[in-house]
């Protein structure tokens, strides 16, 4: 990841051109926009308290800063700054293991805030995203991957969904079927997602892992249509633990199937829908395991 730094007004105003594009493209509401600062705030008071206090004031001022940009507009820069202001934060170390430990605490931090920002909309939606990662990590785990790789896949989990912000809360949160119209909307998050982190540069994983979360093993899926190990294998452990965490719990439009309707249905697209060695994984995780979506640590994130 690049860290970005506005060495110029002419980088900035670039920087705030770019933003107001992904207002206009993807609508984000004001009403979540609005609750920011004060995750920026939570954020910052754990990572270098005075540097972030100026920078989040700096941060702040930017609603005067320009005067021909609309309200909203101005609220959107105010998120796309504070997350890009924590990332820049992290200071000049004497050694390169001291600044990777510092890099990752903010990249933890500002998944953290995102989780928060989709919290404060979309409860439900973030609840998800925590059990999801809980279970993706499980897999990896049972599946053997390394602890690096299992990390990436717990943070991109932690954030999946964070694409449905560019959809209507009313839509997300409706007891009955939705339309067409509506379900083609829903379909864009994956890419939305990826789009929102390509434009504060988080890591180029985990943009792919959430673009790819809804992709399917025979090429059926969206929003590329990927097929078999086109899909990153860390996409497609999100994928299976995403359709277990999504069946066996509460819907806005239907009750919960439970864990053994999930687990029917993965052992049934197993080989076409489903990597079968992740599904293997995931059912070995809940047979050996005792995996429970209740357990404490599934209902938190925690953060090194």
């Amino acid at each position: 990841m690049i860290l970005r730094t506005y060495p110029n007004e002419e980088t900035e105003q670039h920087e705030i051109k770019q933003i107001e594009y992904l207002q206009a493209s993807f609508n984000l509401p004001g009403t979540m926009v609005d609750h920011y600062p004060y995750s920026l705030g939570k954020v910052g008071g754990n990572l270098f308290e005075e540097k972030f206090r100026l920078e989040l004031t700096a941060v702040k001022e930017l609603d005067s800063a320009d005067s021909s940009t609309s309200g909203s507009g101005k609220r959107l820069i105010r998120v796309e700054k504070g997350i890009q202001r924590i990332q820049a934060i992290v200071p000049e170390s004497s050694s390169l293991e001291e600044a990777v430990i510092k890099f990752k605490k903010a990249l933890e931090w500002t998944i953290r805030a995102l989780n928060s920002l989709m919290e404060y909309r979309d409860p439900y939606t973030a609840d998800h995203q925590r059990r999801v990662a809980c279970l993706a990590a499980a897999i990896a785990r049972e599946m053997g991957l390394g602890e690096e790789q299992v990390e990436v896949v717990r943070l991109a989990s932690t954030i999946h969904d964070i694409g449905k912000i560019s959809v209507p809360a009313e839509i997300l949160t409706r007891p009955g079927q939705i339309s067409e119209i509506e379900f083609n909307m829903i379909k864009c998050h994956p890419q939305i997602g990826s789009d929102i982190l390509r434009s504060i540069e988080f890591p180029f994983v985990i943009e792919k892992i959430i673009c790819q979360h809804h992709e399917k093993f025979d090429g059926s899926g969206y929003p590329i249509g990927l097929m078999s190990e086109e899909i990153l294998l860390e996409a497609r452990i999100l994928a299976v633990a995403d359709v277990v965490e999504a069946i066996s719990s509460h819907r806005p439009y239907r009750p919960a199937l439970g864990v053994d309707a999930a687990l029917a249905e993965i052992s049934k697209g197993k080989g076409t829908l489903y990597d079968a060695e992740v599904v293997n994984a995931c059912l070995r995780v809940f047979s050996n395991s005792n995996f429970d979506f209740s357990d404490p640590d599934c209902l938190t994130i925690s953060y090194a």
